[in-house]
């Protein structure tokens, strides 16, 4: 790559990864039947038999937005100046737009609350999935112990982590809907900072294991004190099952005082 320009080579490395995406099938496709259940709203003008390929939001390749696909816009009407992101995925072939509010003429289904339908369509397409689910969280530490993790699992199993630090409901809803088929373990990192973040991903996943790097300071500015960042991060065990395990540091006290539901290991 010597003589390109950085522009270039960071273009060209969007397009290797992208084309590594695309080589990804989703296990399940989605019937817009499926997704007008979701919604809880009819999207009378498309047949709802119609496969779709992708249900959510992605702001990093428009090519994610092609024929078959519905857009979830995830901002209220007060966010006017992100309203081209809804434009661009009709553009690129959307057939609906999920939204709050109407969108100008788009083609757009109303939903009282978007989130939820995108928590509820990344769920829904983890149905049938039954391989092992490990979800890292934590103040900090979060991407390296996840790529350690994967690290030690590939050896034995075919595993899946979400790249880099894509650690928030929309990414997880777009990895879920485009990893290999045949993953035995799925490995995901989750941030506490954006609300319900957390326990929105532990709707989704259900964990198996989560481990728990450290409980901080971070963020406490944003969520507004100690006790807030401390019930954020641990609300990743939200819908764990009883029955499935919480791996902390017996070195972070504030994790050791936590009254975790589920079996813990320090």
């Amino acid at each position: 790559m010597g003589g390109k320009s950085t522009v270039e080579k960071l273009e060209h490395l969007r397009n290797i990864r992208f084309a590594v995406r695309k080589r990804f099938t989703a296990a399940k496709k989605a019937r817009m039947s499926d997704v007008e259940r979701i919604c809880g709203a009819s999207i009378g003008r498309i047949d709802s038999q119609r496969l779709i390929s992708f249900v959510g939001f992605f702001n990093e390749f428009e090519d994610v937005y092609g024929k078959d696909c519905v857009y979830i816009h995830l901002f209220d009407e007060k966010d006017a100046d992100r309203e081209w992101m809804a434009n661009r995925a009709i553009r690129c072939g959307a057939l609906a737009v999920i939204s709050n509010y109407q969108i100008k003429d788009l083609p757009c289904v109303i939903v009282d609350d978007v989130w939820r339908v995108l928590r509820d369509i990344s769920r829904y397409y983890l149905e049938d999935y039954t391989g092992g689910r490990t979800v890292v969280a934590g103040s900090i530490g979060k991407t390296t112990t996840k790529e350690m993790v994967e690290c030690v699992l590939s050896r034995a199993f075919k595993t899946y982590c979400t790249p880099n630090n894509g650690n928030v409901l929309s990414y997880l809803a777009f990895e879920i809907q485009h990893m290999p088929l045949k993953v035995e373990q799925f490995v995901q990192e989750v941030d506490e900072s954006y609300p319900h973040n957390a326990s929105d991903c532990s709707f989704v996943l259900r964990p198996d294991i989560t481990i728990i790097t450290t409980i901080d300071n971070s963020h406490v500015g944003a969520l507004g004190g100690e006790k807030a960042v401390e019930n954020a991060i641990t609300s990743v065990t939200d819908y764990m099952p009883e029955s499935s395990t919480v791996i902390i540091s017996a070195d972070d006290p504030k994790s050791v005082q936590v009254a975790f539901r589920q079996k813990v290991i320090s």
